[in-house]
């Protein structure tokens, strides 16, 4: 009996429109958002759209200036998320200390240099590598 209640519950749910749930997951705690994503695959589509990353931020960080402008080292590309990323990183990093408040630079330094670093561990695509194998191969010798 409890397993149709909570699927009855589960197609209620899901004929709220996304805004409402979106409201509903960025009142949960950050660390369940993961948790959340592998209910359901619309459910993880809402956690990839700027709708959800913006309403995140502003809602958990509500002291943030919605106009700040980035260098443009910072990428563009779902900024309300790399936002998020940055303040949430930040909140951790400075964690230790009640009196400095939370810096957004901060978390997108280390973004930034975490993306350096991945950039230079990573092995170069072995389909470069084969391609120019074919490439050589494909010379005629005489």
């Amino acid at each position: 009996m409890e397993r149709k209640i909570s699927k009855e519950i589960l197609i209620d749910i899901e004929k709220l429109p996304n805004h409402v749930i979106i409201e509903i997951f960025i009142r949960t705690k950050v660390s369940d958002w993961a948790q959340i994503s592998c209910v359901n695959k619309h459910w993880a589509s809402l956690f990839h759209t700027e709708c959800f990353w913006q309403a995140a931020l502003f809602h958990i960080y509500p002291f943030i200036n919605p106009a700040q402008t980035w260098p443009k080292s910072i990428p563009q590309s779902s900024l309300a998320k790399r936002r998020f990323m940055a303040l949430h990183i930040s909140e951790h990093i400075l964690a230790y200390d009640c009196d400095i408040q939370v810096d957004e630079i901060v978390g997108h330094g280390y973004l930034f240099l975490k993306e350096q670093l991945q950039l230079s561990i990573i092995p170069p695509h072995s389909g470069i590598l084969h391609g120019t194998m074919i490439g050589l191969s494909s010379i005629p010798l005489h």
